[in-house]
């Protein structure tokens, strides 16, 4: 099935298709702790800092349902740096905790 006709039906139900910035999803953590490796015997798995072993895609699925949720959909010319206003990293490595942390600040 091609992404086309996904997209298609996808909307005949009523869905919304949104591009995010898909770098890094993978790569890095869902909860922070930073880059992910893959674990040296089951490759399916994404070994994190802390020693944690996730499956790697649901990791980079959860990073980019955030990501979709953040509305981070498009690159921008400053994607690799960091910002100079906010000091924030670019907005390719936003993950799920970075979710967890704005809902937070809503709260307080």
């Amino acid at each position: 099935m091609s992404r086309d006709y996904t997209e298609m039906k996808w909307r005949e139900l009523g869905g919304k298709v949104i591009d995010i910035v898909a770098a890094y999803t993978s790569k890095l953590a869902y909860d922070g702790s930073g880059i992910v490796t893959r674990d040296s015997k089951n490759y399916a798995l994404a070994k994190f800092a802390s020693g944690k072993r996730y499956n790697r895609d649901l990791n980079g699925n959860q990073n980019i349902v955030a990501r979709g949720v953040l509305k981070l959909t498009c690159r921008k010319d400053s994607e690799g740096r960091f910002s100079k206003s906010s000091g924030r990293s670019p907005r390719s490595w936003a993950c799920l905790c970075d979710l967890w942390t704005l809902d937070s600040s809503r709260l307080a």
